[in-house]
């Protein structure tokens, strides 16, 4: 499936120390409490697996988002990212509802999930993501002072060989 890759979990957990250290404003602290949840989750099994899809919004200026998934079946676990096209850093998101919606027998069933979007170790905003079996509807995401930006997947900017965004 298009969006669905194996990857390094070392290089992955690389990537977020490298976040967190360009952030500077967690303390030491809260990236050891973090690093030392991470390794509880056994991160190194070889059963971790990610997802990601690439979203565009349909505004003017269009605006460019890869949400990222990576999850562990064996420790049912999943940590989450979005990271947009022109920003250099990741914002992680956390999965606050998950609802599945049969709207006919013989048809996969609706999945609406709503992820919280930290930033500064506050909520910032919201993340809805509407899917149907391999399709993704759409992305909707809502900042705290309430403005909605609404974003469809653009399935032009699957690299498949990079597995990553690539946005023209």
């Amino acid at each position: 499936m298009d969006g669905i890759k194996n990857r390094d979990v070392s290089s992955y957990i690389n990537e977020i120390i490298s976040v967190l250290r360009r952030r500077g404003n967690y303390n030491v602290y809260k990236n050891y409490f973090f690093i030392l949840t991470l390794l509880s989750f056994n991160v190194f099994a070889s059963e971790w697996s990610s997802e990601f899809r690439c979203f565009t919004s349909d505004n003017k200026k269009p605006i460019n988002v890869k949400l990222v998934n990576v999850y562990s079946g064996k420790d049912n676990v999943s940590l989450s990212y979005v990271k947009y096209e022109k920003s250099p850093v990741s914002i992680p998101i956390f999965l606050v509802k998950d609802e599945s919606e049969i709207l006919s027998e013989d048809r996969p069933y609706v999945n609406t999930t709503v992820w919280n979007e930290i930033v500064k170790g506050e909520i910032n905003g919201a993340y809805t993501v509407i899917s149907q079996g391999a399709r993704v509807y759409g992305l909707t995401y809502i900042n705290k002072k309430g403005k909605q930006f609404d974003f469809e997947e653009n399935t032009d900017a699957y690299d498949v060989e990079k597995k990553d965004c690539i946005w023209n």
